[in-house]
């Protein structure tokens, strides 16, 4: 277990620890106290001293197997209410099934086999459960119901407390009995004494002495009253003002084999169903109560590792017949407000109650029920305080009325309806949330975005003229009926923009969506429709596999052909999108043949070395210096991290230049067309390839070696200087219209 305890010397956390594990022991032993006179009450109430002990034993069990194997603060695995209010009507029941020739200690050890067979099947699902991995599944339990958990927790322990001090539980129309001269005077020193040990607590902090002080301070209270009005310990006793009497001052009797012999295993096989849901239950209430623990206490819990660390627990507590043991918020609230969740506290409240079935019987008796019920009204205070008031000041408005239903309803209906009802009400304010976020985080025009085609300088121009043509939207997100919709208001608002040109092409990039249901599908349909009625295609791309399919085989595709293309990525969509616009111009779109106004590589080199000398033999004498190669498709150039020892000019073909991302699809960074230079700022940089160059189309190219260029450079500098300035100046048109698309971007 995590030693959670605060700083300080080792002397100050040896105290708080023992201290903390002496008073959580005495409570916790309290408490499963009670909890045997809850299933053993009726004809089962003479076998309560031997129920207490197996309670108390298996505790002290379960509590020193928390302390060895649970990793979070105070690591409490003790026996809880909830299975045990079920396992109470499981013992009603197979008290029931008994009569006369049967003799009573028969139905007691059917109770105890039961209880055993319960422990043991939830052992075994805790077990499978973290095998499985599903306990990881806690963390997806919305913030907002764990802490409207937590504030129930506060109410239900209020509540028990109210019902300890004054021996019944008051419903909404018994409110008024509380404050009745038969009861006030039972509960209101509790309360008020409860909530000044909060205030000094919120204004000095916790301190690891301050319950144990208040327990001394409030029991020595309570002696001093009792005997200041002349009453005794049996006085005390018998008006219900202590713990009580139990058969037995010494409550531990051994528990034998004999007990499985004699239980009547078909009335425990009659109540399987009511067992099962104390698994059930227990099983989902125990993963909450470890994200719970986790919330309260900060720290990482590994689900999977509590739940196997839980089922250990049963499978050492069932021996002794102990009812199923899982986390207890109760347990680490109280230990947290001590300051003391270190092993030293568990393994302290362990001992305690061991002690306690053998010597404990006289102490236990005489432990003053209003004490009680104020360390309790404490801990639920706090735990309201915490999600009611400063709650407020801490969370959104909505998860704050999440948190308000959930401590409703834990108190009109119950933990699990409660429960039901915070994820449900948290998925619903989820949706209507994620509905109003724009999934179109990005939009812009042809002019800023443009694919990584090197087009001439010619037709970049046409193209930036044209670039209000090309609507581009990136999406993001999980696209559903709600966000999948702001989709469609967009292209409409886009569509009704009266202030630019309308567009031809509308393009939507799916490369940021992280999934799409059917509900996105139905509305893509519709938003294609409205493009078709006003002549605009609409390009989908980065859908990836899934997407695609889902698309492809939808409605769609088939009702839509023609209105709608599908791209692996936005460069392949925005070049498509280019090449219309190209075509509609009315000019041949530049491909694999000789670039436009040039005639193979010398009118390349006329182009890119114009008459900067006197004499104007800068191409013929640049020509000499390089070497021609032919280029099948799928000819690797280049390849990234290989030593740039040459410079490159296309004079026919298409070639791309792709970024390798290792297991993923190799990206396109842009496709060099013939005229253009590539491969020089490697060269001039003296730094390795950056990308891999591969031909697309096959063609023609020239490349000038490294070697070559220093020879150049020795025999004729002023046409190496040319060639340079030529380099320089393509360079510096691919600088221009980079500036000019973050200017676009940033506009």
């Amino acid at each position: 277990m995590a030693d959670g305890s605060a700083g300080g010397t080792p002397a100050r956390r040896a105290l708080a620890g023992l201290a903390a594990g002496v008073l959580l022991g005495v409570i916790t032993a309290l408490f499963q106290v009670s909890y045997a006179s809850l299933i053993f009450s009726g004809s089962l109430a003479p076998f309560v001293s031997r129920g207490a002990s197996l309670l108390l034993l298996g505790t002290a069990l379960t509590l020193a197997v928390g302390a060895f194997l649970s990793k979070l603060p105070s690591g409490a695995l003790v026996p809880q209410d909830t299975p045990i209010a079920i396992m109470a009507a499981v013992a009603t029941a197979i008290a029931a099934g008994f009569t006369a020739p049967f003799p009573a200690t028969d139905a007691f050890h059917t109770v105890i086999a039961a209880i055993m067979a319960t422990s043991a099947a939830a052992a075994v699902v805790f077990l499978l459960t973290a095998r499985l991995r599903l306990a990881r599944f806690v963390r997806l339990t919305p913030y907002p119901v764990v802490g409207g958990f937590l504030a129930g927790v506060g109410w239900i322990m209020v509540r028990g407390a109210l019902t300890s001090m004054t021996g019944f539980t008051p419903r909404p129309d018994q409110l008024a009995l509380l404050f009745s001269s038969d009861f006030i005077l039972r509960w209101l020193p509790a309360v008020l004494f409860a909530l000044g040990v909060m205030l000094i607590s919120r204004k000095t902090g916790r301190h690891p002495l301050l319950l144990p002080v208040a327990v001394v301070v409030g029991t020595g209270a309570f002696y001093a009253a009792l005997f200041v009005s002349g009453g005794t310990v049996a006085d005390a006793t018998a008006e219900g003002w202590l713990m009580g009497q139990f058969s037995s001052r010494r409550l531990w009797l051994p528990l034998s084999a004999h007990v499985l012999q004699t239980a009547r295993w078909s009335l425990i096989v009659a109540e399987w169903g009511t067992m099962l849901t104390a698994v059930a239950v227990s099983t989902l209430a125990a993963m909450l109560n470890i994200g719970a623990v986790e919330l309260l206490t900060g720290a990482d819990a590994r689900p999977d590792r509590e739940l196997t660390a839980t089922a250990a627990a049963n499978a050492a507590g069932l021996l002794v017949g102990s009812p199923i043991s899982y986390h207890s918020v109760g347990y680490t609230a109280f230990a947290t407000r001590m300051d003391a969740t270190s092993p030293v506290t568990t393994l302290t409240a362990a001992g305690v109650c061991a002690a306690a079935v053998f010597v404990g019987g006289d102490v236990l008796v005489l432990f003053p029920k209003p004490v009680l019920g104020a360390l309790l009204v404490f801990v639920g205070l706090g735990f309201l305080v915490d999600w009611l008031y400063d709650g407020w000041f801490r969370l959104r408005r909505s998860d704050y009325v999440v948190g308000i239903g959930m401590l409703i309803a834990v108190a009109s209906v119950g933990i699990l309806e409660a429960m039901a009802i915070g994820v449900l009400a948290s998925m619903v304010i989820f949706v209507v949330n994620y509905g109003r976020t724009e999934v179109v985080y990005q939009e812009m025009s042809g002019r800023a975005a443009q694919s990584n085609v090197e087009w001439p300088f010619a037709v970049r121009e046409l193209l930036r003229k044209n670039g209000d043509r090309i609507h581009v939207a990136r999406l993001r997100g999980f696209l559903f009926f709600a966000t999948a919709y702001t989709i469609s208001n967009h292209v409409r608002r886009r569509l009704d923009d009266s202030s630019r040109p309308a567009p031809w092409f509308f393009i939507l990039d799916f490369r940021d969506v992280r999934g799409i249901d059917g509900s996105a599908e139905i509305v893509m349909d519709k938003v294609i429709r409205t493009a078709a009625v006003r002549g605009i295609r609409i390009m989908m791309c980065s859908l990836g596999p899934v997407g695609m399919r889902q698309m492809q085989n939808s409605s769609v595709r088939a009702a839509h052909t023609g209105s709608v293309s599908f791209y692996p990525d936005i460069d392949h969509a925005l070049e498509a999108c280019e090449e219309e616009i190209i075509t509609s111009a009315g000019r041949e779109v530049p491909a694999a043949g000789a670039p436009e106004g040039s005639s193979g590589i010398d009118g390349i080199l006329a182009r890119l070395l114009p008459q900067l000398l006197p004499d104007g033999d800068a191409a013929s004498v640049v020509r000499d210096y390089l070497s021609c190669h032919d280029a099948p498709r799928g000819t690797v150039l280049m390849r990234e991290g290989d030593p740039a020892e040459h410079l490159y000019i296309a004079e026919s073909g298409e070639y791309g230049v792709f970024l390798e991302r290792g297991d993923q699809p190799e990206m396109r960074l842009r496709t060099v067309l013939p005229g253009a230079i590539f491969g020089e700022l490697e060269v001039f940089a003296g730094q390795p390839r950056a990308a891999t160059v591969v031909a697309t189309k096959a063609g023609r190219y020239y490349r000038l070696s490294t070697a070559a260029l220093r020879q150049l450079e020795a025999e004729r500098p002023d046409v190496a200087a040319a060639l340079q300035r030529a380099v320089l100046r393509f360079i510096s048109e691919r600088s221009f219209d980079l500036n000019r698309t973050i200017r676009e971007l940033s506009e």
